[in-house]
């Protein structure tokens, strides 16, 4: 089998470059993987700064194209960009692929891949559109709404509907697919996220951690890993410190993650009281290879986001690793945490309620570990990277055998 896949984010060039956070590195170890087991996988993505133009990264061809009008942030980008579709063109033409897994809104490269006989499916990691939620009114954001809005919006629904299948990676998802963007449910599929529970392992080391943190090695930490940006709530955790604190005055707070939004993380630094500022390590730019050290190194982890942030992947990598987990109560989150039984939920920006819990799991050390037990077992048994691509690939075989789908708006 010869996939092709269609890329708006950056993709590693090695497995030291910077941290590539939740969703958006679920492709490297799902195509990683897909080449392990003999399947040729190549990936276009969008260029950054000093990468090469083609690598071969891990058994997965990795060719890259430049964009200078590319919209949507971080999250599934949508690129107007003259040199992707040349690169596609030609790509098809040298590669010969049998499918395609789409992985942001499409324009032109619709057309190409039905003349060329390629059908696709569009993987929906969160749907677009949606991360309009998480913008404010300066006018950066009134900008990038109108794109998303204008732009975004309406290739991502024309991609949806001239894809062979549609994948939605919670219910939520596919909810929206079909009830505003009118996605036939025939046409939708869900797929969960899956984490490699090897690479993700309760029996990684802490050392690369704490060979770069000045962190006692005895001290509680507590672990919040994400895009720097409004949405993941790392400002929820900055104003729960003092309570977390004043119960356990030995806990250490790590920010890490990657830097999304620089004006961001200044004003979480400016917000932290200068008292507890010693006992904040925010780390940006982690390499990739380093972040299950991290994992390894924490006490508790904490998703808190505040904005729409469906199904983070560090959710999965939190309990992946053993550790137990707090996290925001979103109904999509409700698919993999169970209150109490793998997890605690809490309502989104009760700074509060994130204090409580997280000072119960650092008090309740037997507690902690029946959640972190349970979510390790559910990693293992329902939400592997092994398993995901076992659904990939025989979704994919069932592609082939579709019609390519005409060009509809």
């Amino acid at each position: 089998m010869r996939i092709l896949s269609i890329i708006g984010y950056r993709f590693p060039t090695s497995w030291r470059d910077p941290l590539i956070c939740g969703a958006q590195a679920q492709p490297v170890f799902q195509f990683v993987e897909m080449a392990r087991r003999g399947i040729e996988v190549c990936v276009m993505t969008r260029r950054g700064p000093d990468e090469p133009p083609a690598q071969e990264f891990n058994g997965v061809q990795v060719r890259r194209y430049v964009s200078w009008s590319h919209v949507g942030g971080d999250r599934q980008t949508t690129s107007l960009s003259l040199h992707r579709l040349a690169l596609l063109k030609r790509t098809i033409e040298e590669f010969e692929p049998e499918v395609a897994i789409v992985i942001t809104p499409l324009g032109f490269e619709r057309r190409i891949l039905r003349k060329s006989g390629v059908p696709y499916i569009y993987v929906n990691h969160g749907v677009s559109g949606n991360f309009v939620r998480n913008l404010g009114w300066s006018l950066a954001d009134m900008a990038g709404r109108a794109h998303i809005n204008l732009i975004s919006v309406p290739l991502h629904r024309a991609t949806a509907r001239n894809a062979a299948l549609v994948i939605g990676v919670c219910q939520q998802d596919l909810d929206i697919l079909h009830d505003r963007d009118r996605i036939p449910m025939d046409k939708l599929r869900l797929i969960h996220n899956g984490v490699d529970t090897q690479h993700f392992s309760p029996t990684a080391s802490a050392g690369p951690f704490y060979r770069t943190h000045q962190v006692p090695e005895d001290a509680p930490i507590v672990l919040l890993v994400g895009r720097f940006s409004r949405e993941k709530g790392f400002h929820v955790l900055a104003d729960a410190a003092e309570a977390i604190i004043g119960e356990v005055p030995t806990t250490y707070f790590v920010l890490a993650g990657l830097r999304a939004d620089p004006a961001y993380i200044e004003r979480l630094k400016a917000s932290i009281p200068v008292p507890l500022r010693s006992r904040f390590v925010i780390a940006t730019d982690i390499p990739q290879e380093d972040l299950p050290a991290y994992y390894a190194a924490a006490t508790v982890c904490v998703v808190p986001s505040v904005g729409y942030d469906p199904f983070p992947g560090t959710m999965l990598q939190a309990m992946a690793a053993g550790k137990p987990l707090v996290s925001s109560d979103m109904p999509s989150r409700r698919e993999l945490v169970k209150d109490g039984h793998n997890g605690l939920m809490v309502a989104p920006g009760d700074c509060t309620a994130l204090a409580r819990a997280v000072t119960r799991l650092l008090v309740d050390q037997e507690l902690g570990t029946r959640l972190a037990d349970a979510g390790r077992d559910l990693a293992v048994r329902e939400r592997s990277l092994q398993l995901c691509v076992d659904k990939y690939v025989d979704l994919l075989a069932e592609t082939i055998g579709l019609p390519v789908c005409r060009t509809e708006r």
